[in-house]
């Protein structure tokens, strides 16, 4: 596929009351304005209100539908911290959920666009992108710590949950840890199309069965991971690596034992692909040049498409490579934003990321 360039843990009842809710299901116009980069003179649409702070996921996790029409993002606009979603077209809003303590940076959507796993506070729900009944499937005991972390495969048949140093397999309901880890974990996801999952830890790439077995780690190029993602049919490892000089994109394939070289990057901190991974997103990580790049694979070439001017900018694709959203402190107050980025890269068949 070719990429077409042009311009353009539970908290108390007491503690409960003190929160202010959202009317889960209730939806309202939307805050979207769009403006002009002044760096780059490209359209971006500000999706959430400058008034209260808003945020996505952790890139690994899946914040698009998989038609690119509707994004999923924490927002404080009624109070306390929600899940809302947005519908593009319409400019609509929907609160999607009523948690006392929600955790605003581990949501994802699984399972089709069925189900949306999230955290409240130390407890694992369930939701939907409708906004509908909700349901707990785990509450992660006090050993797992803070910083969790969630990670499910595309049918919702597999989910993991990722603690400080420890991964707990959660099916139906029973709970069973199949991983440790000496290091924090991050970029924690299922494998697609295989019963395993992958994390980042001291910066390697480790993968495990999720049966608990077979825990390797993965045979990397030399130097510091800094990202790291599987390609749609779970075949090859794309991977950001620093090793001395500017952070280099590689590919593995684990089982063939390949790993070659994709592009040299302008000093990426993180990364993700389009669909079909003919196209990457990169974050910069310059304090210079604070970018949002599209990369080209072949021929290699960069565009900064926007200025994030953050340093805990996420971004991320639309399965269908149509759109992209990230998160930016520009403004003062952590706010979403948006870019239809379909007159730059080829549309992609909408698989799951």
């Amino acid at each position: 596929m070719r990429a077409a360039w042009t311009r353009r843990t539970f908290l108390s009842a007491a503690s409960a009351s003190s929160v202010l809710f959202a009317s889960r299901g209730q939806e309202t116009a939307g805050e979207a304005k769009k403006f002009i980069d002044p760096a780059t003179e490209f359209e971006v649409l500000r999706v959430s209100a400058p008034g209260h702070s808003s945020w996505l996921p952790f890139p690994e996790n899946r914040a698009f539908s998989r038609r690119g029409d509707v994004l999923v993002f924490a927002s404080d606009r009624g109070g306390a911290p929600q899940l809302y979603r947005h519908h593009f077209k319409q400019n609509k809003l929907k609160a999607l959920t009523q948690a006392v303590k929600l955790n605003v940076d581990s949501f994802t959507l699984a399972g089709g666009d069925k189900t949306l796993l999230y955290f409240d506070g130390s407890r694992l729900m369930a939701g939907s992108l409708n906004g509908g009944k909700e349901r707990e499937l785990f509450a992660a005991p006090a050993g797992l710590g803070a910083r969790l972390r969630v990670a499910a495969s595309e049918d919702g048949g597999a989910i993991v949950v990722g603690g400080e140093r420890r991964l707990v397999l959660v099916s139906g309901k029973k709970a069973n840890d199949i991983a440790a880890s000496t290091s924090d974990i991050s970029c924690l996801a299922t494998r697609p199309r295989r019963m395993a999952v992958s994390f980042l830890a001291g910066g390697r790439v480790r993968c495990v069965g999720l049966d608990g077995k077979n825990e390797i780690a993965l045979q990397t190029a030399p130097g510091e991971i800094l990202d790291a993602q599987w390609s749609a049919d779970g075949t090859t490892l794309l991977y950001l690596v620093r090793n001395g000089g500017l952070p280099e994109l590689r590919e593995l394939n684990p089982e063939e034992g390949t790993d070659v070289p994709v592009a040299r990057t302008s000093q990426f901190g993180r990364f993700q692909r389009n669909g079909d991974a003919s196209v990457f997103l990169g974050t910069s990580a310059s304090k210079a040049s604070p970018y949002l790049v599209l990369l080209l694979r072949t021929p290699v070439r960069e565009l900064p498409i926007c200025e994030h001017r953050s340093a805990e900018a996420r971004a991320v694709f639309s399965a269908n490579s149509a759109r992209l959203a990230f998160q930016s402190d520009r403004d003062g107050k952590m706010a979403v934003f948006a870019m239809s980025v379909d007159k730059l890269v080829e549309e992609t068949d909408g698989e799951p990321q």
